[in-house]
């Protein structure tokens, strides 16, 4: 809450920030009608007022009193462009990763990759720093940022250049009321994010269905296919991993591969496929 406020206090909003944890992380409930009345008292607009917390049922009450419910990633979002880029000569991009497993390892690699090649690279979200910790984003930098579902569900801005989805497996189905609100809040990176660029993990039936849903052709480059163990499908652009190699197909052409099997801290399938969609970025 603290890092909110700041925040605010920087972007010169004024604003009213309610915290539903107590000092022991105890969740406790506030009446958000009355934080209503106090917004308006206050004379502050219902979107000046955030109510931050994990109860379902709180936000819940929160929306149907007109108050709006904000996280940190909706606010980075909402304010990562500055003034200052007129005078940049790249543009600072932001870079999301989301999915059930590996998404901490596809971020830390995709940041690595970046940093080795010479790239500014700030790693932040569900691993690393808060974002709103961040240093402002300079000349060329990029943003990669690990989402977890909780943070993808409240976010109200969501505006990657290029958006990542490793896999899906049964996870947080109390919090999402089942594995379609799961997936549902997944994919919030890419139907409200709309980025330039996804990289799509398909060997589960969610994956693929996002990937048909966010290309327009078979051939639309926007879409990086993923898959791991066994042999692409069809003549879209596909990064794959299987057998200890990673091969790169374009329209039914391989056209890059590398030998995974002796990179030392990527043992294993699971590790080929991260691997993957950070080569695919």
């Amino acid at each position: 809450t603290q890092g909110i406020h700041a925040f605010l206090d920087h972007q010169n909003i004024s604003s009213l920030v309610v915290d539903c944890w107590s000092a022991d992380d105890q969740p406790r409930k506030p009446n958000p009608k009355a934080v209503h009345q106090l917004c308006k008292r206050l004379q502050l607009l219902p979107h000046q007022c955030a109510l931050i917390g994990d109860a379902e049922t709180d936000l819940q009450m929160a929306q149907d009193a007109g108050v709006a419910v904000d996280n940190d990633i909706g606010l980075f979002f909402q304010s990562f462009a500055t003034g200052d880029w007129d005078d940049f000569d790249q543009i600072p991009k932001i870079i999301a990763v989301t999915g059930s497993n590996g998404k901490s390892t596809t971020s830390a690699l995709v940041h690595h990759i970046l940093t080795e090649n010479g790239r500014a690279a700030q790693l932040a979200g569900n691993i690393g720093r808060g974002v709103l910790d961040l240093e402002p984003a300079e000349d060329g930098d990029v943003i990669v940022l690990e989402l977890s579902s909780y943070q993808l569900e409240l976010a109200r801005s969501l505006t990657p250049d290029i958006a990542v989805f490793t896999n899906l497996s049964p996870d947080h189905l109390d919090r999402h009321a089942g594995y379609g609100g799961y997936f549902a809040a997944k994919r919030r990176l890419f139907s409200e994010g709309c980025p330039d660029i996804a990289v799509i993990g398909v060997d589960e039936p969610e994956g693929q269905y996002l990937a048909t849903q966010f290309s327009d052709h078979t051939h639309d480059d926007r879409v990086i296919r993923v898959v791991s163990g066994q042999k692409p499908k069809g003549n879209s652009w596909h990064v794959t991993a299987r057998k200890g190699f990673l091969a790169e197909s374009r329209k039914g052409r391989q056209i890059a591969s590398i030998d995974l099997r002796d990179i030392p801290g990527l043992p294993g399938a699971h590790n080929h496929q991260n691997a993957s969609a950070a080569y695919a970025v």
